[in-house]
């Protein structure tokens, strides 16, 4: 009778059941709202950096047009000359083209206007009594005379056209003689930005502004952010959080904002969560429906066996019975009512066997327990990995293969398993492919070997394999990475190093040319102090020339369009200009340039680019050699070849740099480097040129025992 007055075990379970299941809806219903929101916020603020974007591209469109129709006008100016009646006639035209120009004129090289021309809307003709009127002391004139190169104003209010904004778009026009010959100048009116306000009409809820250089509002919609040349902050707008996009206007330095309230996207959110609790609410009537079945299908079993206890008989296995604790269920007890019944009538018999079957059943689940873990691990591994991985066939197939195959190509795993996977192999990497099998076939292995795979859509991905073989039993094991996001970023790189390096030679070019008469004293005598600075400047500028240089010949050795004017030359004596134009050079680090070894030799090669081979060599070395010490140039003849050698006496190359010695951008130590100048370029493309001639170039150091960089090209017969 005591038993029948416990808890029920039911009981327990049920509230337990309740209560994980509870939580858990609980915990989920809140992951889902916070997730909603996030994802929300996530969405909208690269939204509002896209419209930023968008806007940017068509405030910049829109003024860098009139700045280039400004630019051909002064063309035309120059080309009509100084008859005022033929500029006006020219200003009309122009007009006629550009609307949104509220007036142009043009003046002489002293800042008078000479002739004008007002927008249609205002009367159209020239402006009157605006001919012979000085506009010298105006910034459209000043920066433009100091500089000889257009000019965008800041924005600000032109007399007689209202609150509206207006920017003054200027360039220089010539005389005949190609001397200064005055300015071409109009007034941009920047409330006929039309194009954004179809903006407006899909997003209305967004506030977008336009700025200047000086953070003035030039225009903002679709409701007026602030008074028309305002200074704004990026934060300011309407009150309470915002969510902000920018974006800058290519080539004037404005700057493109767009905000949007906080408690918008809260608003959008309402609905998802009220939706969530419902779904919670739903879902937590049928839950205690489950939770009272499990509980009551748990126990069954312990009434069922408590009763089968009852009629165990001698031979079968009987565990020995331990006390219950307070409070235990009331089935816990008839089994243990039953279990004492049954252990003494088995007790003597059982003891012996227990003990050979605890052995025997211990070692059998500890075996069992370790096979079943690595299986799983194995499992779940291959199936979560992010990587792509594969047991292939060298016959071409996909023997098994793990879900990132089918996210990453979108084929499905039918289809990969069904085909061989060379079908999916881009024509021009099958030859590189097979010379890989093949390679696996006898035992190597392939690390980072990179290939494209067609996609489901039709489109090839980059794919690198990093694969192991077992030749015996026909099988590759492989692990796969997409890396179509690395070459495109590369590819992105190349091509803004590219356009940035041929965008600065001209400019630093010019730079360094104007340092160098400052410095021959073609303005006159420079004070001393000034001298020093420029003489910095100059340093500077010359090192930045090289860099430009540098990699704009990468750039040409990575596409192909070096160019190499190969002749047949005498080399001793190239050997020898080289040591003579580098000398200067080595005496900036107290190091001496000897030539230590001559050798008779003709080659057919390119004299500008051999010197530049050597001048890199040679500026190399004397970075790294010691004070005082010295530069070894020799020249040996080899049967068919000659070779050329440099050796510095300075520390050597680190062993773990030794392996990136020759790549782009490669230095030792950045630090130290940097402040001895140098790009990390000169040896890359010094084996690039070196290749070309046919030849090679390599390197041979040791600690503390100076570095030898030495190169090969080969000599024709006869």
């Amino acid at each position: 009778m005591r038993a029948l007055s416990r808890p029920s075990l039911q009981r327990h379970l049920f509230t337990a059941f309740l209560l994980v299941i509870g939580l858990s809806l609980a915990l989920l219903g809140a992951a889902r709202v916070v997730y909603v929101f996030l994802e929300r916020i996530e969405t909208r603020t690269a939204r509002l950096g896209e419209v930023a974007e968008a806007t940017a591209q068509m405030v910049s469109s829109f003024v860098n047009e009139h700045r280039r129709g400004i630019g051909s006008l002064a063309v035309a100016v120059e080309e009509i000359g100084g008859d005022p009646a033929r500029m006006e006639q020219r200003l009309a035209e122009y007009h006629r083209r550009y609307p949104e120009m509220l007036t142009l004129i043009v003046t002489d090289a002293a800042g008078t206007i000479i002739a004008s021309e007002r927008q249609l809307s205002l009367g159209g003709g020239p402006l009157p009594q605006a001919r012979g009127v000085s506009v010298a002391d105006r910034p459209y004139f000043r920066e433009v005379r100091a500089r000889g190169l257009p000019y965008i104003s800041d924005g600000f209010r032109g007399r007689g056209f209202g609150s509206d904004p207006v920017v003054a778009i200027s360039a220089p026009w010539k005389t005949a003689a190609g001397a200064f010959g005055g300015v071409v100048e109009g007034s941009l009116d920047l409330s006929r930005l039309s194009e954004a306000k179809r903006i407006f009409k899909r997003l209305p809820r967004l506030l977008i502004a336009v700025t200047d250089r000086q953070r003035q509002l030039l225009w903002s919609g679709p409701v007026r952010l602030a008074e028309p040349l305002t200074r704004i902050g990026p934060t300011d707008g309407p009150p309470g959080r915002q969510l902000l996009g920018r974006a800058a206007v290519t080539g004037v330095g404005w700057e493109v904002t767009v905000r949007q309230p906080l408690r918008q996207i809260i608003g959008d959110a309402t609905q998802e969560i009220w939706s969530t609790l419902a779904l919670m609410v739903v879902a937590f009537l049928p839950s205690a429906v489950f939770a009272h079945r499990l509980a009551r299908r748990t126990t069954r079993p312990l009434a069922e066996l408590s009763s089968a206890l009852d009629q165990v008989e001698l031979g079968n296995p009987a565990p020995r019975a331990i006390p219950l604790p307070a409070g235990a269920p009331h089935e816990l007890a008839s089994i243990e009512q039953s279990t004492d019944r049954l252990l003494e009538r088995l007790r003597a018999s059982y003891d012996s066997l227990a003990k050979l079957l605890a052995e025997r059943e211990a070692s059998i689940e500890g075996e069992i327990r370790q096979r079943t873990h690595a299986e799983r691990e194995r499992d779940q591994l291959f199936l979560l990995s992010q990587d792509m991985l594969c047991i292939a066939g060298f016959d071409g197939s996909l023997q098994q293969i793990n879900p990132a195959w089918e996210r990453t190509l979108g084929w499905t795993h039918q289809e990969l398993t069904e085909r061989p996977y060379l079908d999916h192999v881009h024509p021009a990497d099958l030859a590189p492919l097979l010379g890989e099998l093949q390679r696996l076939r006898v035992g190597g292995t392939t690390i980072d070997f990179e290939m494209r795979l067609q996609t489901r859509d039709g489109t090839y991905r980059w794919l690198s394999w990093t694969a192991a073989a077992q030749p015996e039993r026909e099988r590759i094991y492989a692990v796969v990475r997409d890396v179509e996001a690395r070459k495109k970023l590369d590819q992105m790189k190349d091509d803004f190093v590219s356009v940035v390096s041929h965008e600065l030679r001209t400019p630093l070019t010019s730079i360094h040319g104007s340092l160098g008469l400052v410095l021959g004293g073609v303005a006159g005598e420079v004070p001393e102090k000034v001298r020093a600075l420029i003489e910095i400047a100059a340093k500077n500028s010359e090192r930045l020339v090289r860099l430009v240089n540098d990699i704009l010949d990468i750039e040409k050795i990575e596409s192909g369009t070096l160019v190499f004017r190969p002749a047949r030359v005498e080399l001793l004596p190239l050997v020898e200009q080289a040591a003579e134009n580098n000398r200067a050079y080595a005496q900036q680090y107290d190091v001496e340039i000897r030539l230590s070894a001559r050798a008779e030799a003709q080659v057919w090669a390119d004299t500008d680019r051999l010197q530049q081979v050597l001048a890199n060599l040679l500026s190399n070395a004397a970075k790294h050699s010691p004070r005082g010490g010295v530069i070894e140039l020799g020249m040996t003849r080899t049967p068919g070849w000659v070779r050329i050698a440099v050796t510095d006496h300075g520390p050597g190359i680190p062993v773990e740099f030794q392996p990136r010695v020759f790549e782009k951008f490669a230095q030792a130590d950045a630090s130290s480097t940097r402040q001895k100048g140098g790009t990390g370029l000169g040896l890359s493309i010094s084996k690039a040129i070196v290749e070309r001639h046919g030849g090679r170039l390599w390197f041979e150091t040791a600690p503390d025992n100076g570095t030898t960089f030495a190169f090969e090209l080969p000599v024709p017969e006869g």
